[in-house]
C-alpha cells in the first residue's frame, strides 16, 4: 500500500502519496536520468542509510526522476537528506520542462541551499534567470540535514494565483516550516511535462534517503 500524508497549507489541505521511497538512489539509479556520468554511490562521506549515499565525482550532473508517476508534477513534494562539503549550493529542481539533453538552462524552478547562505527559490525560464525570494534560514554545519520542499498552484495572501513553495527542515524530531514563497508568474502549471530532481557538483553535494511525493 502506498504511503500517504496530509499537509496543511493556508486555505486548503493537501493529500500526497509517496512514489519514490527512501533509498531510491541506493538501488534504483536507472530510475534517474543523468546529464553526465559525473556521479558515484559511496560511503566515504558518511550515510544516513547504509550502504551508500549519492555524490558527484568531477564536474556536475543533473539527476531527474524517470519514474512514470513523476513526469508531470505541477504540484508535488521532494524530501531528501543532504550534506554540504563546501559553499557550493545543493539544488532541488521541480517543474522541469525537458525530457532529453538536460542542462541547467532548461526551463525549471529550483531551490538552492548552501552552507552559510540563505535558502532561495529561483526560476530559469526562456528569457533568463530570476530569484523568486529567500527563506530566513541558513545552515553553517557540514552535518546531514533533512529538507522538505512542497510546491503547488495556490494563491497569495492577496488572492492572486501563484506558484506556492514551502520549505521545511527536520529539526529536533519534527518538521519546522520556514514559510511559503510565491511566484505569481506560476510558470508551467498547465504544462504536460513537470519533472523533479537534484544537482551534483563534484563531491560538494551529498544526498541520501530521497523521496518524491505526488498529490492524490
Amino acid at each position: 500500500m502506498a504511503t500517504q500524508t496530509q499537509l496543511h497549507h493556508p486555505g486548503h489541505l493537501r493529500t500526497l502519496e509517496r512514489i519514490a521511497p527512501p533509498h531510491q538512489l541506493h538501488h534504483s539509479t536507472p530510475d534517474w536520468q543523468k546529464s553526465t556520468p559525473n556521479w558515484q554511490l559511496t560511503d566515504i562521506f558518511g550515510v544516513i542509510s547504509p550502504p551508500y549515499a549519492l555524490t558527484g565525482t568531477v564536474g556536475t550532473s543533473i539527476f531527474l526522476s524517470n519514474l512514470p508517476a513523476a513526469q508531470n508534477l505541477p504540484d508535488g513534494m521532494f524530501i531528501t537528506w543532504f550534506r554540504h562539503r563546501s559553499a557550493i549550493p545543493c539544488r532541488i529542481f521541480f517543474r522541469w520542462q525537458t525530457q532529453a539533453l538536460i542542462q541547467l538552462t532548461d526551463p525549471h524552478y529550483e531551490v538552492r541551499f548552501q552552507r552559510d547562505g540563505f535558502y532561495s527559490l529561483w526560476c530559469q525560464h526562456e528569457a533568463g534567470l530570476y530569484q523568486v525570494g529567500t527563506w530566513p534560514y541558513h545552515t553553517s554545519s557540514t552535518a546531514y540535514w533533512r529538507i522538505r520542499i512542497t510546491w503547488w498552484r495556490g494563491s497569495t495572501p492577496q488572492g492572486v494565483w501563484a506558484l506556492c513553495t514551502q520549505m521545511d527542515l527536520w529539526i529536533a524530531g519534527g518538521w519546522l516550516s520556514f514559510g511559503i514563497l510565491y511566484d505569481t508568474a506560476d510558470r508551467w502549471h498547465d504544462s504536460p511535462i513537470n519533472r523533479t530532481g537534484l544537482y551534483l557538483e563534484s563531491t560538494s553535494n551529498i544526498y541520501d534517503d530521497t523521496e518524491i511525493w505526488k498529490p492524490v
